[in-house]
């Protein structure tokens, strides 16, 4: 099953990239995509940080300096490491999923912040909130219906019409919450950081979600001890 719908995969990803625009974090993600979906296919072994790295190696042979003036590529470079790491603090941690989905959101957020400020200088309020709401609704509902829509083209008119009817209303309640949060949304702005500054945030954000998690797995640990 995983191979059958790992195949099918391949389509909805080419149309992403064709939607997308060719970009580089675009190219960035294509690849990634394709080389997961290729080892559940030929059963890979396959590591989120081997591949991550892998397609940044391939971007600095092709692009070569170019890719660190990319912002684009930058955010969405580092945001994905911190987003296997975050996975992966949360299956070391067992969170169940509703619990999992509120600490990999609010880590996420906490952890654009250094980012946020050393490019743009600023950091916005509702950032948490917004990657809560809009990020799941735009996943989970706006992507697949865009892809269902390409097939619902093609259908005669008394099927596609209730569909597009129901994908115009969804779009439209996803504007609204966005206009709703951007009218609620307060921008604090910050003097920007320099690279060095960034770095050393960064470890040591991470050398407090490390103690964190450190001091939570003891007690669990203790507590499953005392329970036998």
């Amino acid at each position: 099953l995983k191979i059958i719908s790992s195949i099918f995969g391949i389509v909805s990803t080419l149309v992403y990239f064709s939607i997308s625009g060719g970009q580089i974090p675009a190219v960035r993600s294509f690849i990634m995509i394709m080389l997961f979906v290729l080892s559940m296919i030929f059963g890979w072994q396959k590591n989120a940080y081997n591949i991550l790295f892998f397609v940044a190696t391939l971007f600095f042979i092709f692009y070569g300096f170019e890719i660190f003036s990319d912002i684009s590529f930058v955010l969405s470079f580092v945001m994905t490491f911190f987003a296997i790491y975050f996975a992966n603090v949360i299956q070391r941690l067992k969170l169940k999923k509703l619990y999992a989905f509120f600490v990999f959101s609010f880590c996420m957020s906490i952890f654009s912040i250094p980012l946020s400020v050393y490019y743009f200088g600023y950091v916005s309020t509702t950032s948490f909130i917004s990657n809560l709401i809009l990020d799941p609704y735009f996943g989970f509902l706006i992507m697949p219906m865009s892809f269902l829509s390409i097939v619902f083209t093609f259908l005669p008119y008394y099927f596609k019409w209730p569909f597009f009817a129901i994908f115009d209303f969804v779009i439209k309640i996803y504007f609204q919450i966005l206009i709703f949060l951007s009218n609620l949304t307060k921008i604090i702005h910050i003097n920007p950081i320099n690279n060095v500054v960034v770095v050393l945030l960064y470890i040591v954000l991470i050398t407090l979600v490390e103690l964190i998690v450190s001091k939570i797995s003891a007690a669990s640990f203790s507590k499953a001890n005392l329970s036998q």
